[in-house]
């Protein structure tokens, strides 16, 4: 009797042990969404958790923005999807590092707008226009290479081309791009072009050569 009640002890310090580590994960995991700290509670179930939930690593849903388009624009430049920044901004290209609207303005020979709402004058007083290749995903974090290729849905950019009959060619920023674009229409009736990324996750190509890529493409017409 002494024997089974002290391997029946034995068997509820373990059952309370592995409860007090399943107990930490959730408050833990409830941390993360609340404040991000994953450290909440700790010291309340005695219990560390060695790998604390990355929100970063969680799967979110994205949506794309409407696309920017004036009057008979000539260039369509298609992103992927919106990064975290730009998607908390509500603006294309919103991350500080990210090199698009410099770029574009060095190309089109004039002085970086200070406002979005000027930078977006800026494309469509040159007959650019912007959009995404992807409406919907889901992507943890900001990469790319992150996106979820089974949560993948397209915008209707056949549509798009079909009621701007003036778009001559489709550059796209970024290798994924063009490979989503190529994916989900890889008929399309205009040159389409895969550019280097603008984004700052593409360090290893600098300003210049970025800028003498992009420039042979998004070469104004003569006057």
């Amino acid at each position: 009797v002494e024997r089974s009640r002290g391997l029946g002890d034995v068997y509820k310090r373990q059952l309370a042990a592995e409860w007090r580590e399943v107990l930490a994960r959730v408050l833990a995991v409830l941390d993360v969404y609340v404040l991000g700290t994953g450290r909440i509670f700790q010291h309340k179930v005695k219990a560390r958790v060695t790998q604390p939930l990355d929100p970063l690593h969680l799967p979110t849903a994205c949506n794309s923005f409407a696309p920017i388009i004036g009057h008979q624009p000539r260039t369509l430049i298609l992103g992927s999807m919106p990064g975290v920044a730009s998607l908390d901004a509500a603006q294309y290209y919103a991350h500080p590092r990210n090199r698009f609207w410099p770029l574009v303005a060095q190309i089109l020979a004039l002085e970086l707008p200070p406002t979005y709402e000027a930078r977006l004058d800026m494309l469509c007083r040159h007959g650019i226009a912007l959009w995404d290749v992807l409406a919907q995903c889901e992507r943890p974090g900001s990469l790319d290479s992150s996106i979820r290729a089974a949560s993948q849905e397209p915008n209707a950019i056949p549509t798009l081309l079909a009621q701007h009959t003036s778009i001559q060619s489709i550059l796209c920023n970024g290798r994924h791009a063009y490979t989503a674009l190529q994916k989900f229409f890889p008929d399309l009736k205009v040159a389409v072009l895969a550019l280097p990324s603008t984004s700052p996750a593409n360090a290893r190509w600098s300003f210049e050569r970025l800028l003498g890529e992009w420039r042979a493409a998004l070469k104004p017409p003569p006057a």
